[in-house]
């Protein structure tokens, strides 16, 4: 971490250096494909309320919130405020990010604390891991081409 700087600019530095790296995408697209296809086997299956199916989904949908979660903060906190707020595709993580968050913690909301009534959020939720898979597939695609084909940026995404 020397290399970045010491103190809290260099813990930033760091955490963005970690947060663009294409491990650490690769890692993190892979936990969105994990998402999106749980999400498919979930919606095809449909398991009943109290079954340990139901309760498997259940705590795969909070290790994925977790995951989605560290990776916003990690951005947060490598970019900050500034270009992290100038960027809509870090706009739109936030508001998905919440989302989920909401529909784990908040199980008294009408239409948001029952799984079977929280399908908006999880629709929302698999149309962001799907849009996030194919972004991530291609960072990780661009960054193994020589040379970088003209419309990637591995470090950033498209607005």
């Amino acid at each position: 971490m020397s290399a970045h700087g010491s103190g809290l600019k260099g813990l930033r530095s760091y955490a963005e250096y970690v947060y663009n790296s294409t491990a650490s995408q690769s890692f993190f697209a892979l936990i969105i494909i994990a998402s999106f296809v749980v999400s498919l086997v979930e919606a095809e299956w449909q398991p009943k309320e109290n079954t340990s199916a139901n309760a498997l989904f259940s705590n795969l949908e909070v290790v994925f919130t977790v995951a989605f979660t560290l990776e916003l903060v990690l951005n947060l906190f490598g970019s900050w405020m500034g270009p992290f707020l100038s960027s809509n595709w870090n706009l739109f993580d936030v508001v998905v990010v919440s989302a989920a968050i909401v529909g784990l913690t908040s199980h008294n909301l009408p239409g948001i604390g029952q799984r079977p009534q929280s399908a908006p959020i999880h629709t929302h939720t698999h149309i962001h891991a799907y849009i996030h898979t194919s972004l991530h597939i291609h960072t990780c695609i661009c960054t193994y081409l020589q040379p970088p084909c003209h419309q990637c940026v591995p470090t950033k995404r498209p607005i």
